[in-house]
């Protein structure tokens, strides 16, 4: 019985020694090295740039619409026929360009009146709603009649004004031997609805050596005056606006 006991604990140690073997060889088995001799990671690709917007396209700014009248280019034809049908001493014509308020356009007659201020004689309107055109004025005396034409592309219109008792002034003039004196606007002028734009003035003098007009005179009248004008007659325009 004893060597049987013997045996049994022979064949147990020896269990018991092979189990301890294996476990003092098992090791945890090492990390896989995915980059060998310390090699640097590959940069991975960047993603491509995004392809630029396309530029949005300038624009040019337009430009500002002048509202303004000038004098008219006319060619030397042109010029020839309003000498020849002219029944007037004085005609000017100009171009004006205005906008889509554009609804009226009139001229006004002015006296110098004895306290020294303009007085408002006649006057006479032609409704234009074009934003450009030409216009004409026509006068012998500005005390006594002015007329008024205007054409666009669509329409001309006329308008007529005469001052009450108008063939007075010019027997007037002939019975004191006045000469007059007449300064017509001959350079551009801002168009402002509903502002008078002075277009022309005339003087009346026994002075043949009288000093020549400008149309400065009409916003100073002393200076008028102080020529020694004995008469002063004014003539305006006016663009109205649509209400």
């Amino acid at each position: 019985m004893k060597p049987m006991k013997k045996l049994l604990c022979t064949i147990l140690a020896i269990a018991l020694m092979l189990g301890l073997s294996a476990c003092s060889w098992e090791q945890d088995e090492p990390p896989v090295n995915d980059n060998p001799g310390n090699e640097q990671p590959a940069e991975q690709p960047s993603p491509p740039d995004p392809e630029p917007a396309d530029p949005e396209p300038v624009v040019d700014p337009q430009p500002e619409t002048q509202i303004q009248l000038t004098p008219a280019e006319l060619s030397e034809e042109e010029q020839r026929i309003i000498d020849l049908s002219a029944a007037s001493r004085s005609l000017a014509i100009y171009d004006f360009t205005a906008d889509e308020q554009l609804q009226k356009i009139t001229a006004y007659a002015y006296q110098l009146a004895d306290d020294g201020t303009w007085h408002r004689i006649s006057g006479a309107g032609v409704t234009f709603n074009e934003p450009q055109g030409r216009l004409s004025i026509a006068f012998d005396l500005i005390g006594e009649t002015v007329s008024l034409s205007v054409q666009g592309e669509q329409d001309t219109s006329r308008a007529r004004h005469q001052r009450d008792n108008a063939d007075d002034l010019s027997a007037q003039l002939d019975e004191e031997q006045l000469i007059t004196v007449t300064e017509q606007r001959d350079e551009a002028a801002e168009i402002v609805y509903d502002e008078e734009i002075p277009m022309a003035i005339q003087g009346m003098s026994s002075d043949s050596a009288i000093a020549s007009l400008s149309l400065d005179d009409y916003d100073n009248i002393p200076a008028l005056l102080a020529d020694g004008y004995q008469q002063a007659y004014a003539l305006t325009l006016v663009f109205s606006a649509q209400e």
